[in-house]
């Protein structure tokens, strides 16, 4: 059995299975790398980390800045408290969706989409010769 990649080159099943988990890992990385540029946080870009084939940004305004939405305590309707401390939350509150956009001055929402859109045909190029040749 030979798998095609669509041109003229075939893979053999054997070098696919040996290199596949090497192809993913440099596809995640040069995907995390691309991905800065639509990231709208440095403290987020910062927290990224690939973990074999998966991209995670952890911390605590993830989720808003990727949705483009202010997030707020369901009961009091805001989306936290400046303090002398800085911008502070009730302890133990899940915050829910709003409708309210967040303004971005660098990057935006739904970073991942916007990076694809603009960097697909390089991430298929790298994994093919990843797989076809081997890291380099």
């Amino acid at each position: 059995m030979k798998l095609y990649t669509g041109v003229k080159d075939t893979i053999n099943p054997e070098l696919f299975k040996e290199r596949a988990p090497a192809a993913a890992s440099a596809l995640a990385l040069q995907v995390e790398r691309d991905m800065r540029a639509y990231i709208p946080s440095k403290r987020i870009i910062a927290s990224g980390v690939v973990e074999g084939n998966r991209i995670i940004w952890r911390g605590p305004l993830t989720r808003e800045f990727f949705f483009g939405k202010l997030y707020i305590d369901p009961k009091l309707h805001v989306g936290g408290f400046l303090t002398e401390n800085g911008w502070r939350s009730r302890p133990g509150v899940k915050k829910v969706r709003s409708a309210r956009d967040i303004r971005f001055t660098v990057g935006g929402p739904f970073w991942t989409k916007r990076a694809t859109e603009a960097h697909r045909a390089a991430w298929r190029n790298l994994a093919k010769e990843a797989l076809l040749h081997g890291e380099n």
